[in-house]
């Protein structure tokens, strides 16, 4: 993923390079004294780890007495060979001879979710949309990593609220649209100027498409619902423009005069509401995408 364009901060969960200590038994000299593999590692637990040997009562408060060697022997591998354990047979045997001790690394932590192992990578995103960087760190991994039988790889963070509220929208906008196209039909009683006005949608699409390519901005949730906003003035600017030339019409003037006139005269009004409302709607677009860090 350090090869996909927008990657940035990089990194893995640290799951490896705790230091364990593990002790091997040899079970022949176990045999041989009299001793058995419980009792040999209760005094290794004790002697590293510690183990409860009796309570302290300090009025109402309660302390638990701990055992265990000091400090410096613990830490020494070699001097953990000195323990001396009372073997059946008499005598005390030391515990390097029945065991030998060896430090290794392995896990540090284990990580779990929904009952299953989980290590994380994750990076931030930067100079591009989530949904694009996503798209080409999956075709990377599947190109380059063969998952073992057990193991499978998803995508959550940021991608995941991006793919979620894309699929509310899709549902969201065609029901939006309906109901604004029989509002605008409720209102004007007329077919022709009803399809008249939303035919401003897919030209306000194509204008805004247009300023996101030469811009260079991602199509992003914040883009869609500037999009959807877009579709609201150019909506409102087609229903005063077509009320306008209505109403030019009652008083008398043909079509294509009323269309000119009108154009002209509601021109300026028209340019200053799309201008104060892409103003805004590329301030809030700023916002959420600093916010969000897309």
């Amino acid at each position: 993923m350090s090869h996909v364009r927008g990657a940035k901060d990089l990194a893995v969960e640290q799951v490896a390079g705790e230091e364990h200590l593990e002790i091997s038994l040899d079970r022949d000299k176990l045999a041989r004294y009299g001793l058995n593999i419980a009792d040999v590692l209760e005094v290794a637990k004790i002697a590293i780890g510690g183990d409860e040997a009796t309570d302290v009562l300090e009025g109402q408060r309660h302390f638990a007495i701990f055992v265990r060697l000091k400090e410096d022997y613990r830490n020494q591998v070699e001097k953990l060979n000195d323990i001396l354990i009372a073997a059946p047979v008499g005598g005390s045997v030391p515990l390097g001879q029945l065991a030998t001790f060896r430090l290794s690394s392995g896990d540090a932590v284990v990580s779990r979710e929904n009952a299953l192992r989980r290590v994380v990578v994750k990076c931030n995103v930067t100079g591009r949309d989530i949904g694009g960087f996503v798209h080409d760190a999956q075709a990377a991994v599947a190109a380059q990593v063969k998952t073992p039988p057990g193991y499978f790889v998803t995508w959550g963070g940021q991608f995941e609220n991006a793919q979620q509220a894309t699929r509310r929208l899709l549902i969201a906008i065609p029901i939006s649209l309906l109901l604004v196209f029989v509002l605008i039909y409720a209102c004007f009683s007329s077919l022709r100027n009803t399809l008249t006005i939303i035919f401003n949608i897919p030209i306000a699409l194509v204008g805004s498409t247009t300023f996101l390519l030469i811009s260079g901005f991602p199509l992003s949730v914040p883009a869609i619902v500037g999009f959807i906003a877009v579709f609201g003035i150019a909506v409102q600017n087609g229903m005063v423009m077509v009320s306008y030339i209505n109403k030019l019409r009652a008083k008398g003037m043909e079509l294509q005069e009323a269309v000119i006139t009108g154009a002209s005269v509601r021109l300026r009004a028209e340019l200053l509401s799309a201008l104060i409302g892409s103003i805004s709607l590329d301030t809030v677009y700023h916002f959420i995408r600093n916010r969000s860090g897309n």
